[in-house]
């Protein structure tokens, strides 16, 4: 019978950990141990990596982290600043397991609930959040046979984007390149009346992840006008956080930058296209159906441990536009300055 233990922190774990993800089928990017670095160094939340072993054999992880909210108190949640997480197992029998085990950490901890942002449909019944999709784009050795599958307003957006002379730049060299990456991100967000992570979360990212990670640019001239972090895992190409100047939208910078990601995909021998999470009713996500990708529904699941209810964040709600519509108005520095302090406690 499988036994589940928290992993501490040493090189021996963290090998066996990232070996079993990389192979098992419901592993994602998020999954993996330098994750776990980048929330604990910029974010500063506690983490439990819980493991499931069977004979010295790993059969099932979960990764977890205590987000300690000053003013809505305590939750667990697989992972947080993530589009995923949640279980990864072998079978039914392993999932449940390590649920329960999470459960109990929940109570033990004080936390008022547990989050599991899966990716995949859970095979226990919790109550669930549906309202996100990711879009994923099947890749091909032959660009042209994915460029053909694209609506044609998608092919002409990008190509009046070239036309304008946008020019899109893919930078290993990084640590030059994330001040830009942040400012625009931020100016992006502020535009949208969202906080957003400060410049040390995408740091930690890039030093994480240095071969697995790459900041992608679109410029006119000697100006960035868009930015993209993506990262690569097993044979997927994943968008993390973009930022775009609003001035250059009507050039369909966007466009040209996205399909050029994808067509690097193509040319190195990935095979799927990741657009990341997006609520179905909103503005990115109808730019995302666009490409014709097939819609893959997230399930967030949740155990209540204090909370009568799901905790969930309706945009729509008038509480959620007046803090949106305050946030639009202030400074950017001041942005800048909070944001970081108040968005770790949101994503």
């Amino acid at each position: 019978m499988a036994k589940t233990r928290i992993f501490s922190d040493n090189e021996k774990n963290r090998l066996r950990w990232d070996r079993y993800v990389t192979k098992s089928e419901h592993g994602t990017f998020y999954h993996q141990w330098g994750w776990q670095k980048v929330v604990k160094t910029s974010l500063g939340h506690q983490p439990f990596y819980l493991a499931a072993e069977k004979e010295s054999r790993i059969k099932g992880v979960l990764p977890l982290f205590l987000v300690k909210n000053p003013l809505t108190g305590r939750f667990l949640v697989s992972v947080p600043g993530a589009n995923y997480g949640g279980i990864c197992a072998d079978d039914p029998d392993t999932s449940n397991m390590l649920l329960q085990k999470a459960k109990a950490l929940c109570i033990k901890t004080g936390a008022a609930y547990l989050e599991l942002r899966n990716s995949d449909r859970p095979v226990f019944s919790l109550p669930a959040n549906d309202s996100f999709a990711t879009i994923l784009i099947h890749l091909d050795k032959d660009p042209d046979k994915v460029w053909r599958s694209f609506r044609k307003s998608v092919r002409n957006t990008a190509r009046k984007a070239a036309r304008a002379k946008i020019k899109i730049e893919f930078r290993s060299n990084q640590s030059d390149t994330i001040p830009i990456f942040h400012d625009l991100y931020l100016r992006n967000m502020k535009q949208l009346g969202s906080p957003c992570f400060g410049q040390s979360f995408f740091t930690s990212i890039i030093r994480q992840f240095p071969n697995d990670s790459m900041i992608v640019t679109a410029g006119i001239g000697n100006k960035i006008v868009a930015v993209d972090l993506i990262v690569f895992f097993k044979k997927s190409i994943l968008s993390l956080y973009a930022g775009t100047d609003h001035n250059y939208l009507k050039l369909g910078v966007n466009t040209l930058l996205t399909w050029e990601e994808i067509r690097y995909g193509c040319t190195n021998g990935f095979e799927r296209y990741d657009f990341g999470r997006s609520s179905f009713d909103s503005g990115s996500f109808d730019f995302k159906k666009r490409w014709n990708g097939e819609i893959h529904r997230l399930y967030y699941n949740y155990f209540l441990h204090k909370e009568k209810k799901l905790p969930l964040k309706n945009p729509l709600s008038p509480g959620y536009r007046m803090a949106s519509g305050i946030w639009k108005r202030l400074p950017l520095p001041l942005t800048r300055y909070i944001g970081p302090h108040i968005v770790k406690y949101l994503h």
